[in-house]
Order: C-alpha cells, then sequence, then structure tokens
C-alpha cells in the first residue's frame, strides 16, 4: 500500500509562534493533522513537521511511502543524507531513524498546488495559537 504524506511548516518570525501540518492518503483514506510546534526558525520547524508525519505514517504501515515537502533545505538533505548546518544535522540523524524503518521511502519538492492543503493546514493552526 502506497501512503503519500504532504509535509508542512508555518512559522511567524514576529512572534516566533510555529506550526505543522501533514495529510497523508492512502487506499482513497485521508489522515489530516496541524500542531504547535517549537522552533526557532521556518527551516526547523519544517523538520519538526517531517519527524510528525514519519511517526504517524509509521503507524499505518505502509508498504511504500512518498514524502511531498516545500522545504528544498529539507529534501536534499534527506535525500544526500548529509546538511550542513550544524543546527540542522540533529534533526537529519532522528529523521533518518524514521526514515529507515520504511521498506521503501522516498521524498520529492511539492509545488504550490501540491503543498495547497497542508500549507492551508499549518497557516490556520499557526493564527489560531
Amino acid at each position: 500500500m502506497m501512503l503519500t504524506c504532504t509535509v508542512d511548516a508555518s512559522f511567524d518570525p514576529k512572534t516566533t509562534k510555529a506550526s505543522g501540518a501533514f495529510v497523508c492518503k492512502q487506499e482513497g483514506k485521508t489522515t489530516e493533522a496541524s500542531f504547535a510546534i517549537s522552533a526557532q526558525n521556518n527551516h526547523e520547524a519544517e523538520w519538526v513537521a517531517l519527524l510528525e508525519a514519519l511517526k504517524v505514517a509509521k503507524n499505518l504501515a505502509p508498504s511504500t511511502l512518498l514524502i511531498v515537502m516545500d522545504s528544498s533545505l529539507v529534501v536534499n538533505a534527506i535525500e544526500k543524507r548529509y546538511v550542513k548546518a550544524a543546527g540542522f544535522q540533529k534533526w537529519l540523524a532522528t529523521c533518518l531513524e524514521h526514515w529507515d524503518t520504511f521498506p521503501l521511502v522516498f521524498i520529492k519538492w511539492g509545488s504550490p498546488k501540491e503543498m495547497k492543503r497542508a500549507d492551508t493546514l499549518a497557516r490556520e493552526h499557526l493564527y489560531k495559537q
């Protein structure tokens, strides 16, 4: 069973509040969630959102997982299994621990159209905080 999860985060530098969201679809079923995140910037918020989506995806037990994100930093780091910025290395390591538990997993950069629902959920949650 293929599971596709669109993952996004939102960060407000004025209030330093952040939120994340994901939309996971598998065989006609959709699982959505949005949540508050403790993060220093949008990049860190994207890492946290990915980690939360990976945890939920694990419980759905897909044979194949596709993660779609609009954070090129996170997508490239996962693909290369490397990130230069020291502040993100712990996030990469933690995400890869979860990543490596899936039988087959992919990540790709998502267009604004693909990201629309996850982006909306993250922004709505951010402004409700």
